[in-house]
């Protein structure tokens, strides 16, 4: 899609309340993925657009993270068609690859909704390229399945550079099979009902998602194709049939599927494609974790070499390379004969400015890796490094602590002076400020002034954001706010963690006195009066914001609740 017609997506969702979403293919491989968000946040209403920073800290469990900053963004809206959960505003889906990494300060400020899936774990899908017809299904038949289609009821209208469409599966078939286009993309296009959507019902027929074949892990990467649909992949000369193992050809006979057909395969699942939200991310592969850290370490002007070579040889080892900035010509003689050789080390000679060569430093460090900056040789946690490496980091958030003013937790022994920094060359704050400005610095201080004081996080262990715990737990023991069908699923997961749940409480005073597996419903009031007897909430409802809400006026904080998805 080209800038002109991505300006008419956005500007034709002009009065939509609910999520106005990114996705491709994968988006962040767009070439003009900045300039397409940048707009789109700037277009949107206020109250729509993002305005609070969200995972600034060092991320523990990331997934985790997500899935709770999507809940804190959503509300249940009154649709004409019914009530809905929905995030409004900006959405983004992705599979994490390195170009989110690339993006992800852009990304954390403008999507208030992010559906990632990196494809790390087992993903069920539902074949889209069977056709009922090779299923020999009638027409009144095809009709009912067509109008009950769980796809259309919970996934979205789409735009593509062809127009719009009232199905994102429709118009990717339309791009697949070079189809008529959609409509024209128009304030209101959205606002069609189904008894309008007219002849773009004609992908319904190749789409198989609505009938209840089977589903395949898509870590497979096989496409199930029936026999009439294979043709026109022949017709269309499609790049997939050449590849061995991609296709698997479904054979059927008077609208059964041969068994043969269906090898590798699992029983049909709907929306529920994934296991759980965690599952969307493979902690142990995803590129979002640090590969390398470099630093940078500027040393006293009468710095004892045997002090430098004890640092590099206890803290070295943490490093892919190390900048060291000296304005001492004879350490700046003596380092350079004795690593001279080594392409870790790198000596750096500070004339007048100090930027200058931290600069230079920054230019040469590893793309999209933490650097660090340390104003003397301070020796860090090894424990420190390692939290630091299973997190997830935002380029855009400078990890800061002065020693002068503060102590340290991260720190092997203690120190008064100096400074501790961790920040990326990419961040937005040093790419807005430019290299003739860092060149021209006089110290750390004046990098400080050109950043955001919410991107600012002082240095610690506790800096560190763990919303794992956010999960219910193993051997605890619970109150469950929501008593209809997830407050039931809330508890299948509960028992199945050895933990206990003690009693339901809603809203609806109906269910009062009810019970659920022998276990009673009360008013949230009782969550008060019995506060002692659980450890926590499990919020069980897509009344999240509501719920929080009362969970608060009645002295609950966020330690006090998880939350069930």
């Amino acid at each position: 899609m080209d800038f002109t017609t991505f300006i008419r997506a956005v500007d034709s969702m002009e009065g939509y309340h609910g999520t106005i979403g990114v996705m491709g293919g994968e988006p962040t491989l767009h070439p003009e993925f900045e300039r397409f968000t940048r707009y789109l946040h700037a277009h949107l209403p206020k109250g729509v657009r993002k305005e609070k920073l969200s995972l600034t800290r060092p991320q523990k469990d990331f997934i985790e993270s997500v899935l709770l900053e999507n809940k804190i963004n959503s509300e249940v809206y009154q649709y004409e068609t019914g009530a809905r959960e929905t995030v409004a505003g900006a959405g983004l889906w992705s599979a994490m690859v390195p170009t989110y990494k690339k993006y992800y300060e852009l990304i954390q400020d403008v999507f208030k909704m992010q559906a990632v899936n990196d494809h790390g774990n087992t993903m069920y899908h539902s074949p889209i390229l069977i056709s009922r017809k090779d299923l020999g299904i009638p027409d009144e038949q095809w009709l009912e399945i067509r109008d009950h289609c769980w796809a259309q009821d919970i996934w979205s209208a789409s735009i593509t550079p062809k127009g719009a469409f009232f199905c994102e599966i429709a118009g990717a078939l339309d791009m697949l099979f070079d189809g008529p286009g959609g409509w024209p993309i128009e304030k209101g296009w959205w606002k069609r009902t189904p008894e309008q959507f007219g002849d773009q019902l004609r992908w319904c027929e190749y789409c198989g998602i609505a009938i209840e074949t089977y589903t395949r892990d898509a870590n497979d990467w096989i496409d199930d194709v029936s026999e009439s649909m294979y043709k026109k992949l022949e017709e269309i000369g499609s790049p997939k049939l050449k590849k061995p193992g991609r296709i698997n050809l479904v054979r059927m006979k008077d609208g059964i599927i041969d068994q043969e057909s269906k090898v590798g395969v699992k029983e049909i699942r709907k929306e529920l494609f994934y296991d759980s939200f965690a599952s969307r991310f493979d902690g142990k592969k995803s590129v979002l974790f640090p590969e390398r850290f470099d630093t940078v370490v500027v040393l006293e002007h009468n710095q004892k070499i045997g002090e430098i070579e004890k640092w590099i040889k206890e803290q070295g080892r943490q490093f892919k390379k190390i900048f060291f900035i000296t304005d001492s010509e004879y350490i700046y003689r003596e380092l350079q004969k004795l690593y001279i050789e080594n392409q870790q080390i790198h000596v750096l000679k500070s004339h007048k400015i100090w930027g200058n060569s931290f600069a230079y430093a920054i230019r040469h460090c590893h793309d999209f890796q933490p650097i660090w900056y340390f104003s003397d040789l301070l020796y860090l946690k090894e424990e420190f490094y390692e939290d630091i490496r299973n997190s997830v980091i935002n380029p855009g958030t400078l990890h800061y602590i002065n020693l002068e003013k503060h102590s340290s937790d991260i720190l092997e022994t203690d120190s008064n002076s100096g400074c501790i920094a961790m920040y990326h060359k990419e961040a937005e704050a040093l790419k807005e400020a430019g290299i003739d400005f860092i060149s021209n610095a006089a110290g750390f201080d004046e990098i400080l002034k050109i950043w955001n004081p919410e991107k600012i996080i002082k240095m610690s262990f506790e800096m560190i954001e763990d919303t794992s715990v956010m999960r219910i737990q193993n051997d605890k023991v619970y109150a469950v706010y929501g008593a209809g069908k997830t407050g039931y699923s809330a508890l299948q997961q509960i028992r199945e963690s050895n933990s206990k749940a003690i009693f339901f409480v809603d809203t609806d005073s109906k269910k009062w006195g009810k019970y659920i597996e022998g276990i009673p419903v009360a008013a949230p009031q009782e969550l008060v009066t019995r506060r002692k007897e659980f450890s926590q909430v499990v919020i069980a409802s897509t009344y999240f914001k509501e719920i929080k809400e009362k969970l608060e006026s009645l002295g609950f904080t966020s330690d006090d609740y998880v939350i069930y998805e």
